[in-house]
Parts: structure tokens; sequence; C-alpha cells
């Protein structure tokens, strides 16, 4: 109750809605942080029944830290997966759906460096397919079989690169 009634009603959220608004690295981690007390949040509401409170909790997540101004990252999932879990699948695939093409968009990039640039990005290459792992088998236990599909394909694409990639360059 006290959770809820701070985030809802008492909490300020600094403008962070505001496009004009700038955000330093200091404040862009702080959101990482802001989108998982959401996240817990929402997911307490679900276990304890209250699914109606739960999307309100997550709405108001979106509404203070829109993609226009907090981009989507990792972090963006844990949202997607307590809104499945409050019964609304279509606010869940809308933000999967961007996160598909997000990480898709960066694979793109992060594969196009060769040689030792390749090297560079290694770490960042395991993030991305973490990630979209993850969005294939979350969406897959939420039966959203197209999405799930789209993603494991994509997963499964640059995985098998980044397998032929080490093969060739131990």
């Amino acid at each position: 109750k006290v959770m809820y009634d701070n985030v809802m009603n008492k909490f300020q959220w600094g403008n962070m809605q505001d496009s004009t608004v700038y955000l330093d690295e200091t404040n862009m981690r702080m959101t990482m942080n802001f989108r998982n007390l959401f996240a817990r949040l929402a997911n307490q509401l679900v276990i304890e029944g209250k699914k109606d409170s739960a999307v309100k909790v997550l709405d108001k997540c979106m509404a203070v830290m829109p993609e226009s101004s907090v981009p989507f990252n990792y972090f963006v999932l844990s949202i997607a997966e307590a809104y499945y879990q409050a019964g609304a699948t279509a606010k869940a695939n809308k933000i999967m759906e961007r996160l598909t093409e997000l990480y898709r968009q960066n694979f793109v990039y992060l594969f196009a460096f060769t040689g030792s640039m390749a090297a560079e990005v290694d770490d960042q290459k395991d993030m991305a397919l973490r990630v979209m792992n993850r969005i294939a088998m979350v969406t897959g236990e939420f039966k959203q079989d197209a999405l799930s599909k789209k993603a494991k394909g994509i997963f499964e694409n640059y995985y098998n690169i980044e397998a032929e990639s080490q093969k060739e360059n131990p």
C-alpha cells in the first residue's frame, strides 16, 4: 500500500517525460532502477490479485519514462513481462515488438565490425544475444507465438553468425 501510494501519488518524477529535459548519464542510470521498481511493484500487485492496480503502475511507468525520453533497454523487459502477468497483452506486445526491432538494428550495427574491431564489441554482442533470447522466451511463455518466433529467428541467425566467427577467430 505504501509503495503504491508513493509511486502513484507522492513521488515527483522530475519531468522525465519531457523530451526537452536533459537527463545526464547519472540520471539515465537511475531510470533503470526506477523501471525495476515499477516492475517489482506491479509483480507484487499481480501476486496479490490486484491486476488492475498493476496495470496502472506500469502505465504510470510508461507515462513518466516514455521511450522518447528514456530509450528502451534491457530493463524495459521486466515492464513488458509484468504487463503480460497482469493480463495487458497488447501493451506488453507493443514493448516487445519495439525492443525486438531495436535489438535487431543493434545486431546489424554490431555485426558489421570486422577484424580486431569486432572483438571490441564482443560483450555488446553477447548482451544483445541474451536480450533477444529472453524476448523469445518470455513471449513464448505468454503464448505470443508470432513474436516469439520472430525473436527466436533473429537470435538464432546472429547466434550462428557469432558461433561461426568464433570458429574462424578463436
